[in-house]
C-alpha cells in the first residue's frame, strides 16, 4: 500500500458512518492488554445504547455535544471471551455513573449479556500526519472486528488499516466473513427504526409504537436474534417493515418486507412470504396478529419530498389500545400531538393510555 494514502480516502473507504455525520466520541475497550477506541455512531450504537433500546428504558444521560449525542463515554473490557461494562463517564462528574443505570449492581463490572452485534475497535482515534501531510506509521494502525452474541465473543479479526483500505488486496476468509457480517449488522440497525403501514377504516396510515420498531418483533420477544432475517442470515438479511390491515377491529399482518442497505434515499427491499413465517399466513385477511398487546399510534397524512429526504406530514394522530390483536379503545389526539413535548390536557381515559405508553 502506497504511503500516499490520505486520511480522507481512508475515512471515506472504511468508516462510512463517520463521513455521514459528525464523528462521535468513541467508547473505550480494553482488549488483549490494549486500550482501543470503540466506534460509536449510527452504524455502531454503543452497546449501552442498545441496553436502553432493548429494555424500553430512557437513558439518564443528556447530549453533551454534537460529537456526543448519547451523553456518555462508556469503558468496556473483554475478559475470558465475555464483554463487560466497567465505567460510564458523562464528563460532569469524576464519579462512575454506572449506578444511574444499574443501581447497586453498578458497583462492579456488569456483564453485557444484553448485547449482540458487531463492535469495531481501533488502536487510534486520530491518525497522525507528518510534516509532509502523509500519515505517519501507517502500518501500525489496525481495527478489531469483534462479533458478540449475548455478551459472549464468538469471533474476531484483527485487520490492518492497509488491508481494509485496499479493495484489490485478497483478504483472508476470516476477514471477509467479519467484514460481511459487519456490513449486514450496520444495514440492519440503520433500517430498524421505521414506521409500519396500516389500513384502518378505509384509510392508509402509519403504525408506530414506543419502541419505534416494527410490532412484528414482539412476536419474537423483542429479540433481534430470534428474528429469522437478522444480520446472521447470509442469504436474506434485513430489518422488518410490515403492512397491517384491520377488519372487525382485529389486526392482521398482510405483508412483510426486509429493509436493508445504507443509502439515504431509500432502502433495498425484499418481500417475504407470510407462509415463510406462519402456517396460516395466506388467509383471506392475512395473519391474525393475536400476539399484539399494548398502546399504538396510527398517523394519517402524506409524504412530502424535500431536497434530500422525504418527510411524513401528519394530518391526524389516533391512539389505540390493543389486546391479543384486537383494538379495544381508540381516541383522536389531534394533528400536532408530539410525545417529545408537553401535551395539552386530555380527558382521563386518554391520559390513562398515554401513561401506559
Amino acid at each position: 500500500m502506497k504511503q500516499k494514502i490520505t486520511i480522507l480516502f481512508i475515512i471515506l473507504s472504511i468508516f462510512m458512518a463517520r463521513a455521514f455525520s459528525t464523528e462521535q466520541d468513541p467508547d473505550i475497550l480494553n482488549f488483549q492488554e490494549q486500550k482501543l477506541y470503540l466506534q460509536t455512531g449510527w452504524g455502531h450504537p454503543s452497546p449501552l445504547e442498545t441496553y436502553f433500546l432493548q429494555n424500553n428504558k430512557n437513558s439518564p444521560f443528556k447530549m453533551l455535544s454534537s460529537a456526543n449525542y448519547r451523553g456518555f463515554i462508556a469503558t468496556w473490557k473483554i475478559e475470558k471471551d465475555k464483554l463487560y461494562l466497567t465505567y460510564i463517564d458523562n464528563e460532569k462528574s469524576k464519579k462512575n455513573q454506572m449506578y444511574k443505570v444499574f443501581g447497586k449492581k453498578g458497583k462492579e463490572a456488569v456483564f453485557a449479556d444484553w448485547f449482540s452485534g458487531v463492535i469495531v475497535a481501533d488502536n487510534y482515534y486520530f491518525l497522525e500526519l507528518g510534516e509532509d501531510g502523509k500519515i505517519k506509521n501507517l502500518d501500525t494502525y489496525f481495527s478489531y472486528y469483534i462479533y458478540v452474541r449475548k455478551g459472549f465473543v464468538q469471533n474476531y479479526a484483527k485487520i490492518p488499516i492497509t488491508e481494509l483500505s485496499n479493495k484489490s488486496k485478497v483478504k483472508s476468509p476470516q476477514t471477509q466473513e467479519m467484514i460481511s457480517l459487519n456490513q449486514r449488522y450496520i444495514s440492519y440497525y440503520f433500517r430498524l427504526w421505521s414506521d409500519d403501514s396500516i389500513s384502518y377504516k378505509n384509510q392508509e396510515g402509519r403504525l408506530t409504537r414506543k419502541e419505534e420498531t416494527s410490532p412484528i418483533l414482539s412476536y419474537y420477544s423483542e429479540d433481534n436474534l430470534l428474528w429469522p432475517y437478522n444480520w446472521e442470515n447470509k442469504e436474506k438479511s434485513g430489518a422488518p417493515h410490515c403492512t397491517w390491515n384491520v377488519a372487525d377491529n382485529k389486526i392482521y399482518l398482510t405483508d412483510v418486507t426486509l429493509y436493508s442497505g445504507t443509502r439515504f434515499d431509500e432502502p433495498d427491499k425484499t418481500t417475504i412470504s407470510l407462509s415463510e413465517l406462519f402456517k396460516d399466513g395466506n388467509t383471506k385477511n392475512g395473519h391474525f396478529a393475536n400476539w399484539l398487546n399494548g398502546i399504538f399510534i396510527i398517523q394519517y397524512g402524506h409524504d412530502v419530498k424535500e431536497e434530500y429526504y422525504t418527510r411524513f406530514e401528519v394530518r391526524e394522530n389516533i391512539i389505540i389500545k390493543v389486546k391479543n390483536g384486537i383494538i379495544e379503545k381508540e381516541y383522536a389526539l389531534g394533528k400536532d400531538f408530539d410525545f417529545s413535548k408537553k401535551q395539552k390536557q386530555y380527558p382521563p381515559e386518554i391520559e390513562a393510555l398515554l401513561k401506559q405508553w
